[in-house]
């Protein structure tokens, strides 16, 4: 169980399962991850994006989307949060690439209002965006 710890001090028979994917993106595409931990004290459960973004949802499972800002290698974590216990699992490696050669900004790119910041994407991945709660163009208090 790589990555699993009981903050209680005592352990568990279950693990967090979970993944992500896709492993390797560009810089404002679509990453998706997915948590579960099916223990009946489990209150809420949450992906920690390796970015300083943390997001959660109450309940055992959950599915949530996001996008790098910057290139680098980011480790994913999924953590399952309950009054008697907090558990965590290494999800998965993100790796985040520039844009391909040619893709500067601008070109076949648009800014979208992500998470409160305003990142540039690419144009095919706009309705990816939209879909999950982003706006097109800058945020307005930047």
């Amino acid at each position: 169980m790589v990555g699993l710890t009981a903050a209680t001090g005592t352990t568990s028979a279950q693990s967090i399962t979970g993944s992500v994917s896709p492993t390797e993106v560009q810089v404002g595409e679509t990453v998706t991850g997915t948590i579960n931990y099916p223990h009946p004290d489990t209150i809420r459960v949450e992906i920690i994006w390796g970015d300083g973004t943390i997001d959660g949802a109450g309940g055992d499972s959950a599915t949530f989307t996001h996008s790098y800002s910057s290139p680098g290698t980011y480790t994913v974590v999924g953590r399952a949060l309950g009054r008697e216990i907090r558990v965590e699992k290494v999800l998965g490696t993100v790796t985040v690439t520039p844009g391909r050669s040619g893709d500067a900004p601008g070109q076949n790119r648009v800014e979208v209002c992500h998470r409160g910041r305003t990142i540039e994407v690419p144009s095919t991945t706009l309705d990816q965006h939209l879909a999950h709660g982003d706006t097109e163009g800058p945020c307005p208090e930047e």
